[in-house]
C-alpha cells in the first residue's frame, strides 16, 4: 500500500486500504476537511470518494443548462407560518427513488419505538427481499432469541412527498454493569435453546458503535 502524508494524516492513493482505519485516523486528527484544505492538498482523500458503483453518470457535453431549487431561509425563526414552509422545501428531494433515508441496519436498544405519519418509506428485509411496511397506529416490534427477529431494515424517501418520522430508542441505561443479556430464559426449552451468547450492554453497544452501519448484524458476533 502506498501512502502520501498531509501533516499528520495519511492519505492512501492506491486501490488496496482501510477504510475505517483512514476514517479514524483523519478523526484522530480533528483538523476536519479544513484542515485537509488548509494543508494544501492536491487529490481527493480516498476516505471521500464514491465506489464507482455508486458514482453518478454525468454527460460528456458541459453546455447542459440546470435550474439549481433555491431555498431562502430568511425569516425563518420569526414566522412560523414560514418556518413550516421552509422545513417542506427542505425534506423534499427531486429523485425519491435514488435517496436512501438510513442505509441497512437492525436496532441495537431492546424495544424501539417508532412515530411516523402516514407517508410511510420503512423497509424491512424479508427473505433477501425488501418489504414495504406500512404505518400502522400503535403497532410495536418485540425481540428475542430469533422468536420475534430484530429484521435488517432501511428508510427511504417516498414520491407521496416528505416524511416525518420520531424513533425512540430504549436502553438498559449507559451507567457500567457487569450483568449479563442473553435470551430470556422462560423462553428457552430442549427444543428451543439459546441461539446467542451472553454479553454486557456495554461490550454490546461499543461493538455496535465501533462496527457502525456496515450493512450486517450486530446479533452475529453473539450468535452461538
Amino acid at each position: 500500500m502506498v501512502l502520501s502524508r498531509t501533516d499528520d494524516f495519511q492519505v492512501t492513493v492506491e486501490k488496496s486500504y482501510d477504510k475505517m482505519s483512514e476514517l479514524k485516523a483523519f478523526d484522530d486528527t480533528k483538523a476536519g476537511v479544513k484542515g485537509l484544505v488548509d494543508a494544501g492538498i492536491t487529490k481527493i482523500p480516498q476516505i471521500f470518494i464514491l465506489p464507482p458503483k455508486n458514482r453518478p453518470e454525468f454527460s460528456d457535453t458541459n453546455e447542459t443548462q440546470f435550474i439549481f431549487p433555491v431555498i431562502d431561509l430568511e425569516g425563518i425563526d420569526e414566522d412560523p407560518i414560514k418556518h413550516k414552509e421552509i422545513v417542506d422545501k427542505v425534506l423534499r428531494t427531486p429523485q425519491p427513488e435514488l435517496a436512501i433515508g438510513t442505509n441497512k441496519h437492525s436496532d441495537n436498544d431492546f424495544i424501539t419505538v417508532l412515530l411516523q405519519d402516514h407517508i410511510g418509506g420503512l423497509q424491512v428485509l424479508h427473505q433477501n427481499q425488501w418489504v414495504n411496511v406500512p404505518p400502522t397506529p400503535g403497532a410495536l416490534v418485540l425481540i428475542s432469541n430469533d422468536k420475534y427477529i430484530s429484521v435488517e431494515h432501511r428508510v427511504m424517501a417516498n414520491k407521496v412527498g416528505p416524511r416525518i418520522s420520531v424513533a425512540c430508542f430504549f436502553y438498559t441505561g449507559s451507567m457500567p454493569s457487569s450483568k449479563l443479556y442473553g435470551p430470556i430464559t422462560e423462553l428457552l426449552s430442549e427444543d428451543n435453546p439459546p441461539k446467542y451468547r451472553a454479553t454486557t450492554v456495554k461490550d454490546y453497544r461499543d461493538y455496535f458503535r465501533k462496527k457502525g452501519l456496515d450493512g450486517t448484524s450486530t446479533l452475529s458476533r453473539y450468535r452461538i
